[in-house]
Parts: C-alpha cells; structure tokens; sequence
C-alpha cells in the first residue's frame, strides 16, 4: 500500500493550488509560486516517506489530509501572522477521523489527550505566551499522533524554532522579544517525524 502516498501527492498539490486563490490566502504572484513549490515539495516528500515508513493506507490519508491543511495554516501564518478558525475546525474534523482509525491506539485516549492540551494551552494563550491559533493546532495535533509522536513532532518543532530565532539574533534581525510565526515549525516537525 505504499503506492497511496503517491497517488496522494497528486491530488495534494492540485488542491493546494487551487486553494491558493481562495480566502484566506488570496496569493498572486511570487507568493502564489513559493506556495506552489512548497505544496509540491511537501507532498512529495510525504509521498517518500510513505514510501519508506508508512503502510496503513487510513493513517497515509489523515497525515497527508492534516498536512496539506497545515500548509495552509503556515502559509497564513507566515504572511498574516495569524492563524483562522478555519484551519482548526478542518484539522479537528479530520482529526476526530483520524484518532478513530488509528491502529493500535484506543481513540478515547486521543481525545482525552487533546482535551487535556487545549485546556492548558488555552489557559497558556491568555497569559500571551503564545497565540490562541497556535495553541489550537498544537491540540489538534494530538488526534493525530499518538502520545510519544506528538510529543517528538512538537520537540522537533520547538528545536527548529530556537534555531531560526537564536539565527536572526545573531545577525541583529530579530530580538529576544520579536514575533515568530510558530505553525511553519510544526510542519516542519511533522514532515521530519515522517521521516524519522
């Protein structure tokens, strides 16, 4: 069944782009080509780590369901610093899909999860420690992965992010007090932990 994430990359990229001209992204130009060249590297690279680790085809099409919508989430949160509803309400759809066909993995467990998360992450956001938008999708997260997954994706996230703040330190491009967008980083962590 390796063959799903490949015939998955197709259909990945053609929504993607056709979504790139919609709201809440509305891109033209430049912007809609480096979106365009990040959905097909994204969904090529999940289609070779699918290859390589993945064989259960309902776990192949959540991941490349919840990794498609985070694209779009840290493509908005790139450009608008901002993260919509939107994305948190179809990544919580396809996760509450997600965690009811994991194998091996009681469903109930994952939910209990990601109520636990949203309720401290939200307490966390209003302290404005970090975004509300962020800490939905952290939370969504774990209707994806299992515990020590979610866990690893959100370390590797959280190392990538330390990395590309202490770097725009060092060439006096950024403070210890600037903004980053943080939803890129936890692609970043999911496309490396399907790898890994």
């Amino acid at each position: 069944m390796t063959w799903l994430g490949a015939v998955l990359a197709i259909p990945g990229i053609g929504a993607d782009l056709f979504l790139a001209e919609k709201k809440p992204l509305e891109l033209t130009g430049k912007k809609k080509t480096y979106f365009l060249v990040a959905a097909v590297a994204v969904n090529l690279w999940m289609a070779a780590a699918f290859f390589l680790r993945e064989t259960e085809p309902a776990a192949q099409v959540c991941k490349w369901f919840a990794t498609n919508v985070m694209l779009m989430a840290a493509a908005t949160d790139l450009l608008e610093m901002a993260v919509y509803d939107l994305h948190f309400r179809v990544l919580l759809l396809g996760g509450a899909v997600s965690a009811f066909l994991q194998a091996g993995v009681r469903f109930w467990e994952m939910y209990l999860l990601f109520g636990l998360l949203y309720g401290v992450l939200r307490l966390v956001s209003r302290k404005k420690q970090l975004s509300m938008g962020d800490s939905q999708i952290i939370a969504c997260l774990a209707l994806y992965f299992p515990l020590a997954r979610w866990a690893e994706v959100l370390f590797l996230a959280l190392l990538c992010a330390l990395i590309y703040g202490l770097a725009g330190i060092i060439r006096k491009k950024k403070t210890v007090k600037s903004e980053m967008p943080f939803i890129p980083f936890l692609l970043i962590g999911m496309l490396v932990d399907y790898i890994v």
